[in-house]
């Protein structure tokens, strides 16, 4: 009984071992694509942040001519709120409202997110100024308000980084986390560090990262880091 239950514990830590050598390929591999994937999407982001005010001449045909920001004119013709609710282990409920504008203008009609103020103080066919980025609401200002977009490419990017950082992370697990307590802290940690790890790549990419912005990144990485330390205590090497 004895023999037959070190054997089968035997090839338990050969199948673990084996699944964690596959994880590691396979993220590595879709690492090394990675810059290639995300290449295409920093190009036009590139070209959208760098991007000047269409000229009137320009802004006469049905698409602009070169890599401009169309500004229009658009009108609020309705407003709603959505709410979604979670409810955690412990039983407790907790809801977020968000907020939903629809703006009509000559390209077409669509439903942007604003601001709880924002949302509270426009009313239907108020006056709306409108930014575009090839079809796409980039910047809204009504009564006062201002609220920006994320121009395709950008959201894209961003989404594409995220995804290198979630492989990098599964690499760096497969080669560094040995024990199964530990395995959740590092993913939870990992997680929670996706945003400043992601804002802080963009920064440098684009040349836009000072001091406020590292200053709201070191904070914004402080949970991150907190589960990443606590979990340590059941890592290996404490």
């Amino acid at each position: 009984m004895g023999a037959w239950d070190k054997r089968h514990r035997r090839r338990r830590r050969l199948l673990l071992v084996g699944l964690r050598l596959l994880l590691l390929v396979a993220a590595a591999y879709g690492l090394l694509l990675c810059p290639s994937w995300v290449e295409g999407k920093y190009r036009g982001t590139k070209v959208y942040r760098n991007a000047p005010l269409c000229t009137a001449a320009q802004q006469g045909g049905a698409v602009p001519a070169d890599d401009c920001l169309e500004q229009l004119t658009g009108r609020v013709v309705d407003k709603v709120t959505r709410e979604s609710c979670t409810t955690d282990s412990n039983g407790v409920r907790s809801c977020t409202t968000d907020y939903d504008v629809r703006v009509r203008y000559e390209r077409g009609t669509p439903w942007l997110s604003v601001s709880a103020p924002t949302y509270r103080a426009v009313r239907r066919d108020d006056r709306a100024e409108l930014r575009t980025w090839h079809g796409s609401v980039v910047r809204m200002v009504v009564h006062g308000h201002t609220q920006s977009y994320l121009a395709p490419a950008e959201s894209a990017m961003l989404w594409r980084m995220a995804g290198a950082w979630a492989l990098l992370g599964l690499v760096v697990g497969s080669l560094a986390v040995h024990r199964k307590t530990y395995a959740g802290f590092f993913a939870a940690g990992w997680l929670l560090l996706t945003f400043s790890a992601v804002g802080i790549t963009d920064g440098v990419l684009f040349g836009s990262l000072d001091t406020p912005d590292l200053i709201v990144f070191a904070a914004l990485s402080l949970p991150g880091l907190g589960v990443l330390v606590a979990g340590w205590r059941f890592s290996p090497w404490h």
